[in-house]
């Protein structure tokens, strides 16, 4: 019986101690590739900084830059810096080759100018911004979608935005506040009356055309 407790504990030991190595074995890979992954990021974000130095015409290299700040890849999070990459991107765009990286910038232009982020929410520019897209990409639905949610809102001064949303809330609740830039969307299905006084019926039907695509 002693030999037995003895082999046990003996077992006990080497099966706490192989997983022990194996907890640490892992828990070492993970932080090697956290640390490896930052190192990568930032030597791709710096690489890229650079290449625009040199080629500050370069749209697929504006267009990475704007990731990278977006995302903060290799870098800070700054919606700014994203939005004037974007903008670079796409001004830079004029007279190239239309590829998927111009597509994406155009889109991502869009929505900063129609969500506001790292710039000024201005559902005209916007608007223009998606017009653009589709005319370059006519397959390119969501850009379709946004065209149509802009034509609506581009119509509807700020200052009743703020009416709106109260009026939503009350009915929806604050579920909505994460979707409040796409008021005049989600009035479109749901009470259209309230933009009776700067929508007219001829704007709505230009944006089912929209959806519609």
């Amino acid at each position: 019986t002693s030999v037995t407790k003895k082999i046990a504990r003996w077992v006990c030991c080497l099966a706490v101690g192989f997983l022990a190595v194996i907890g640490a074995t892992t828990l070492y890979s993970r932080v090697s590739s956290v640390v490896s992954n930052k190192i990568v990021a930032k030597k791709a974000f710096k690489t890229s900084f650079n290449n625009i130095k040199e080629n500050p015409e370069d749209v697929d290299t504006w267009y990475k830059l704007a990731l990278f700040y977006e995302y903060g890849y290799g870098t800070k999070e700054d919606d700014v810096s994203a939005f004037e990459c974007y903008l670079n991107s796409v001004n830079n765009s004029e007279g190239k080759e239309f590829t998927d990286n111009i597509s994406q910038a155009y889109y991502d232009l869009g929505l900063c100018y129609m969500t506001g982020k790292g710039t000024k929410t201005d559902f005209n520019k916007a608007y223009q911004t998606f017009e653009k897209l589709v005319s370059l990409e006519v397959y390119h639905s969501e850009a379709w979608f946004n065209l149509g949610i802009c034509n609506i809102a581009k119509k509807v001064p700020k200052e009743e935005y703020e009416k709106i949303y109260r009026t939503l809330e009350k009915e929806y609740g604050s579920s909505l506040e994460s979707i409040v830039k796409e008021i005049p969307y989600f009035v479109y299905f749901e009470n259209p009356s309230l933009l009776k006084d700067f929508v007219s019926e001829q704007d709505y039907e230009q944006s089912r055309e929209y959806f519609w695509r």
